[in-house]
């Protein structure tokens, strides 16, 4: 990978490499907890934007997920969970528009935002993950 993108690789790559397995599960258990969070406090005062936009992140989460694959060539941890929950996220978002529960102005605004709640948690979920590692001396 650091061959075929040298500039990424320098930053972003390596740190998520190098990180453990367990290191990795803090992270994505991190990850599950926000968006659990988020979901049943949208239930319990029935607003469901600022869900949206998570639901929206966590699909082009997703779709990186699978350019992650189709340009490395090469298996990646998430790429079988992302295509199955592709399905439900696909599934999801043509009953959403289907039904207009969202006026489409809405839907671009919260998907940037969650696209940047997304982008700004996956970093700390990451961070995370380092302590842990750092922490528990694994690598």
């Amino acid at each position: 990978m650091s061959e075929k993108f040298p500039a990424l690789s320098k930053s972003f790559l390596r740190r998520f490499e190098g990180l453990s397995v367990q290191g990795f599960c803090i992270a994505v258990a991190e990850e599950f907890v926000l968006l659990s969070i988020v979901t049943v406090l949208s239930i319990i005062f029935k607003t469901y934007l600022l869900w949206f936009g998570l639901f929206m992140g966590f699909f082009v989460h997703l779709l990186v997920h699978i350019l992650q694959w189709l340009v490395f060539k090469k298996y990646i941890p998430a790429i079988y969970t992302s295509f199955i929950a592709l399905i439900y996220c696909s599934f999801s978002l043509y009953y959403i528009l289907n039904n207009q529960i969202f006026q489409i102005s809405e839907m671009f605004f919260w998907t940037f935002i969650g696209v940047c709640i997304v982008v700004i948690n996956l970093i700390f979920a990451h961070k995370l993950a380092e302590v842990f590692d750092k922490r528990n001396k694994i690598s």
